[in-house]
């Protein structure tokens, strides 16, 4: 009787190893995601854009060239820093106008 109980002891810690193995290798990346937006005045006017699900980055770089080559003080922010896992996750964002990338990059 004490053989099968070691027995079982042993396959219980080895599903348990198992299990624990195929949750770290299945885990997916995970993505840092912000929008890229800038701030721009002169005198009492101020111009404020972000990235959107209509408004690219290349949209937000080209009103800022635009706006400094008229004299406005700009500068890039970056607002809405959200964490997402996975890839399909990160894709969406990006659709919605932020820019991620890989965490810890």
């Amino acid at each position: 009787m004490k053989k099968v109980r070691a027995i079982a002891e042993v396959l219980i810690w080895v599903l348990i190893g198992y299990s624990i193995a195929a949750v770290l290798t299945s885990c997916e990346p995970c993505y840092e995601c912000e929008r890229l937006c800038m701030d721009c005045t002169s005198g009492a006017v101020t111009n404020y854009a972000c990235t959107n699900d209509s408004v690219s980055a290349a949209d937000v770089e080209e009103a800022y060239d635009f706006l400094v080559s008229f004299g406005h003080d700009c500068e890039y922010t970056s607002k809405d820093l959200v964490e997402v896992c996975g890839k399909e996750e990160a894709q969406q964002k990006e659709l919605d106008g932020f820019q991620c990338r890989g965490k810890g990059d």
